[in-house]
């Protein structure tokens, strides 16, 4: 092995590490970026030769690839509860209006209109005569008949407004589904080059 194998082998070598060290110096800088997934340099033995007196010649390190260190368990893990928090999100925020549609635990709840009803129709089975009660059926009517429509036409608003958001996520998702393309075909053009697709 002649000085200048020797020379370019530890050449070879001092520039692999540079390499890690600057991908090391990254994971530094972005400690606290999130989303940010820390990143290794892999190493890789160049092939060596041999020798006129067959005696094998090393060819020193080369760094392979930079990969990312994520673990798989977890990310799968993650994406199904922020999946499920989503839902359970948008479900209680559903029933909260819906909620607030019936209003059950104030005194304007229509469970409490419709016992006022029954109780001025018991009250009208027991006084069949009195006008005074009559008019307080027909009022109790009215107002349960009021209250079952103004209801009925917020449900509806509620219906429209849940229709409206599933339209804009759906844009949402096809803007992102065309990003995601858009990267994909990066990563090949990057991948298929020497360049690499970590960042």
């Amino acid at each position: 092995m002649s000085i200048f194998s020797t020379f370019s082998i530890g050449k070879q070598g001092l520039l692999s590490h540079q390499r890690a060290i600057q991908v090391t110096s990254r994971n530094i800088a972005n400690v606290n970026t999130p989303g940010y997934s820390r990143q290794r340099a892999i190493f890789d033995p160049i092939q060596g030769q041999f020798g006129p007196d067959g005696f094998p010649l090393g060819g020193g390190v080369n760094v392979r690839d930079v990969q990312r260190i994520v673990d798989l368990n977890i990310e799968q893990q993650l994406q199904r509860e922020q999946i499920s928090f989503a839902f359970d999100e948008t479900v209680e925020q559903g029933l909260a209006r819906i909620e607030s549609i019936f209003d059950e635990l104030g005194e304007a709840g229509l469970s409490k209109t419709v016992d006022r009803f029954f109780s001025s129709l018991n009250d009208l089975a027991n006084n069949p005569t009195s006008t005074a009660v009559r008019d307080s059926v027909v009022g109790s009517a009215q107002t349960l008949l009021s209250q079952i429509t103004g209801a009925d036409a917020r449900l509806n608003q509620v219906a429209l407004d849940a229709n409206s958001q599933i339209a804009r996520d759906v844009e949402e998702i096809n803007s992102l589904a065309r990003s995601i393309a858009t990267t994909n075909n990066s990563i090949a053009r990057l991948e298929i080059g020497s360049g690499t697709a970590s960042e």
